[in-house]
C-alpha cells in the first residue's frame, strides 16, 4: 500500500473526522496498518492507515496544503511547541510529548489556553 502521507502531516480520517498530526505507523496481529495521529488537545487516536488523507482545509490544489505558513497556523499553542521542541531535539512528536518540559507545556496550555 503507497501512503499519500508521512509522519508530520496533518491529516484527518475520513470516518470519524478526528485530525491531528502523523506521529506513527504500525501493523498490530491480524489486522491492517493502522496509523495514528497527535490531535490539537494533545489525545492519541488511530484508524486503518487506508481510512486517512492529507488535511486540506484552504488548500487550492484540494492536496496536502497550500504553503508551510498555512500549515504552521492550524497548530495551537501546545501543537506548535511540541513541534518545535521535536525538530529542536531531533525527536518524533510521539517521543516529544513524552518529554517532561513538553508535559509541563501541556499543563500551562490547558490551563491558560495559551
Amino acid at each position: 500500500m503507497e501512503r499519500k502521507f508521512k509522519i508530520g502531516d496533518r491529516i484527518i480520517c475520513k470516518i470519524s473526522g478526528v485530525y491531528g498530526t502523523c506521529i506513527s505507523f504500525y501493523v498490530p496481529t491480524s489486522c491492517e496498518e493502522q496509523t495514528m495521529v497527535l490531535t490539537d488537545d494533545g489525545r492519541r487516536y488511530h484508524a486503518p492507515t487506508s481510512s486517512w488523507e492529507l488535511y486540506t482545509e484552504n488548500c487550492e490544489e484540494g492536496i496536502g496544503y497550500a504553503d508551510e505558513a498555512s500549515r504552521v497556523n492550524m497548530l495551537n499553542f501546545y501543537g506548535e511547541y511540541v513541534v518545535k521542541y521535536a525538530q529542536n531535539h531531533g525527536l518524533t512528536i510521539l517521543e516529544a510529548v513524552e518529554e517532561p518540559m513538553v508535559k509541563a507545556r501541556k499543563a500551562f496550555f490547558e490551563a491558560t489556553g495559551m
